[in-house]
Parts: C-alpha cells; sequence; structure tokens
C-alpha cells in the first residue's frame, strides 16, 4: 500500500517557558510543559517569522516550542551534495553543539534562524514552481532569506525540483518506516495474535515526526502529494502565506481555496468592501 500523505500530529507539547541567555533558548525548568493543539498549519507561521527580531522569535518558541532542527545531527539540513551553501552554515552549528553537550531540550538562536529560513526558503521554491509559467530565479531571491538560509535559490527549473524534492526527502529521512498489520481503518503493530489472523493485509507505517522541523517538512510534503497550492491571503491588512483556510467550512473540514487565510480576514474585506460601496453610493 502506499501511503496517500505523511503523519503530521494534531497536538504538540513544549516546556511552558522559555528563556534565552547567550544565544541559547532553553526552558525555564525541565518539569512543566503544556500540551496544545497546532494550527491547520505551522508552515506559515515560520513563513511570517521575522528572523532579524529576537522579540519575534521568542514569541513563536513562546506558544510552539523551538524547532528542533538539530535532531539527528542536522541531517533534515546535511545536503553536501548539492552546490549549496548548506555545510558551510551547519559545520558552526555541529561544533557548537559539540561544546554545549547537555542542551538537550533546547536549541540556539542560530540553529532556529537556520531552521526557520529554510523552510521559508522551501516555500519560496514551491510557490515559483506553482506558478507553472517560465522558472524565474529573480522571482525566487526575492523572498529568498539570504543572511540565515543553508541554500542559494536555483537558477533553473529543474534544479528548483531538484533541491525541492532533496530537500524534503532529507527531512523525512530521519523518520522510521515499519511494517504494520492493517485492522478496518486502524495500522497495528505486527503482534503475534495480528499475525495469526486470516485475510492479512499490510501497510507502511512512518513516524510521526519528534521535531517542529519535521512537522513542517511533512505538512510541505503533503502540499506536494494533495495539490495544494501556497498564496498570499487577499484581505488589504494581511500579507499572510497560506494554502488551507484557518476555521471550519459551513460545511465541514477546511478549505483549500479560499482567497483569506481564515475566517476573520474574509470577513473584514467583505466589510470593507461594503463600507466603500456605501461611500460610492453616497458620493453620487
Amino acid at each position: 500500500m502506499t501511503p496517500a500523505g505523511l503523519p503530521r500530529p494534531v497536538e504538540w507539547d513544549r516546556y511552558t517557558e522559555y528563556a534565552i541567555e547567550g544565544g541559547v533558548i532553553s526552558p525555564t525548568n525541565l518539569i512543566d510543559r503544556t500540551r496544545f493543539r497546532l494550527p491547520i498549519e505551522v508552515v506559515p507561521q515560520v513563513v511570517g517569522l521575522n528572523l532579524e527580531s529576537e522579540a519575534a522569535i521568542m514569541d513563536f518558541v513562546a506558544e510552539f516550542g523551538p524547532l528542533g532542527v538539530w535532531h539527528d545531527d542536522f541531517r533534515a539540513l546535511d545536503l553536501r551534495d548539492m552546490p549549496i551553501d548548506s555545510e558551510s552554515r551547519i559545520t558552526p552549528l555541529r561544533a557548537r553543539r559539540a561544546k554545549l553537550g547537555s542542551l538537550r531540550f533546547g536549541e540556539t538562536l542560530h540553529e532556529l534562524r537556520i531552521g526557520a529560513s529554510a523552510i521559508q526558503s522551501l516555500v519560496a521554491l514551491i510557490r515559483e514552481l506553482d506558478r507553472g509559467d517560465r522558472y524565474a530565479q529573480r522571482r525566487v531571491a526575492k523572498d529568498w532569506p539570504a543572511r540565515f538560509s543553508p541554500w542559494v535559490p536555483q537558477s533553473k527549473k529543474g534544479l528548483a525540483w531538484w533541491h525541492l524534492v532533496s530537500a524534503l526527502n532529507a527531512g523525512i529521512a530521519v523518520s522510521e518506516a515499519s511494517l504494520a498489520v492493517v485492522e478496518g481503518r486502524d495500522l497495528r503493530l505486527p503482534l503475534l495474535d495480528h499475525l495469526s489472523k486470516p485475510g492479512l493485509r499490510f501497510a507502511l507505517a512512518l513516524r510521526a515526526p519528534t521535531s517542529l522541523y519535521g512537522v513542517c517538512i511533512v505538512e510541505l510534503v503533503n502540499h506536494l502529494l494533495e495539490g495544494r497550492s501556497y498564496r498570499v491571503c487577499a484581505s488589504a491588512t494581511c500579507d499572510r502565506v497560506f494554502s488551507i483556510q484557518e476555521g471550519r467550512s459551513r460545511y465541514g473540514g477546511h478549505r483549500s481555496d479560499s482567497k483569506y487565510h481564515d475566517t476573520l480576514c474574509a470577513n473584514a474585506e467583505a466589510q470593507r468592501k461594503h463600507r466603500a460601496k456605501q461611500r460610492e453610493r453616497r458620493g453620487k
């Protein structure tokens, strides 16, 4: 069986409070944790993050926790065979991580910036490739977080696709895959009592991501599998990039064809247009 998409956690947990000292973001204590429901998309939160602002980064961490790009020794960013900036920026991170040693529950400010800019770079590539017309490196470069990205924008469409697929494969390679037994709509570990039943069906079970960076990679992979597009909210006062509208539609589920990233923006824009029409009528 071929999975239609990768498992993406609905809930996440983080430490209750984080602080930054000496460029290191870490929990203030290792006892208090909180579990919360993730938004329908985490990627837009990362795309909209101002990486120049330490305050904005700490607000993000307070809400979601660290990105965890350092998990698995940065393998999710280690693309040495590509003509990119990866090793020149990741090697110092590895060196500092080795010195920090015991920093198991947090990450450095620079690690988070590298991981977040990697997600921002991949979304810039996806948006350009989604256009369907001629690929333009200059358009990609306009949205490229050049100061922190571990990569440089590719010059040709084929290279851009290769870069995107390679980066996503590197991001999901750290997930473990195993055969599971299908029982109804559930996947079960292949225990002896399951394997003794007639009519066995198997599926590939993939481990859910263990880092927030991994959650973002899963969202980008599922974005490609489902054929959705990233676009900018059409509200005059919002520039959020999104692919699924936050909030449920009247028929249930989430809309992927809306011009607005949430219903608040849609309603606010409708009100603005209504007031503009009223002013126009009064002026006649």
